[in-house]
């Protein structure tokens, strides 16, 4: 199975636009840590915390303008980070 990163990118926009919170957390990994700056420079590194900023970002900022975007020939659509085993 391979990755296509305009699929995923497709996904992700479709789950934004509707506030699927269930499809975008599925689109992280177990073990993902997010460092964010919204609301304050932050680490996140549970599900819980996910969760909650994506209720906070889905309410304070609704995917009312995503409509005409365009590949920009960027790789990876979104910077993700994964913890390594140690």
């Amino acid at each position: 199975m391979s990755f296509e990163p305009m699929a995923a990118a497709v996904d992700w926009l479709d789950a934004y636009r509707v506030g699927d919170i269930e499809t975008i957390l599925a689109m992280y990994a177990d073990d993902a840590i997010v460092h964010c700056a919204c609301g304050g420079l932050k680490t996140i590194s549970t599900r819980q915390g996910l969760r909650a900023c994506w209720v906070d970002r889905l309410r304070d900022h609704p995917a009312s303008h995503l409509d005409d975007l365009h590949p920009s020939g960027v790789e990876q659509p979104f910077p993700m980070s994964r913890a390594t085993a140690s």
